[in-house]
């Protein structure tokens, strides 16, 4: 299979990832070093910063009521790399050691039990 063929594989299953999780789901990128994942019709709730990140993340949420219940942490290609249960905070710093650089999906669970994906880049 050639590269070319490979991206656009991976990209659909990322998008594909997103929409099964949520139903609706839009990504703004509001500066090189920041990612938002906001619900359509809702204000943003997570954030990811920085996006793209080297040693640590720190992952926030942005809505009042709401904390972050857990995360979980795939490869691109789908295969659950970690996972942090029983957080109940709204903004927690995640080491990012033990990943390789590369794109990541990043599925949270928020304390109203709503779940979402968002996208995370490991750089060196």
């Amino acid at each position: 299979m050639n590269r070319y063929v490979k991206k656009n594989i991976l990209f659909l299953l990322f998008i594909c990832l997103l929409t099964a999780s949520t139903g609706k789901l839009a990504a703004q990128a509001t500066d090189r070093a920041t990612l938002t994942a906001t619900a359509q019709g809702s204000e943003p709730q997570l954030v990811v910063y920085p996006n793209p990140a080297t040693s640590t993340v720190n992952l926030s949420i942005k809505h009042p009521q709401l904390k972050l219940k857990s995360v979980v942490i795939y490869s691109i290609i789908g295969v659950q790399i970690a996972e942090f249960n029983n957080i109940n905070q709204s903004e927690i710093d995640l080491r990012l050691d033990r990943l390789r650089p590369g794109k990541y999906l990043l599925r949270y669970t928020l304390s109203d039990n709503s779940q979402k994906v968002t996208q995370l880049i490991k750089q060196l």
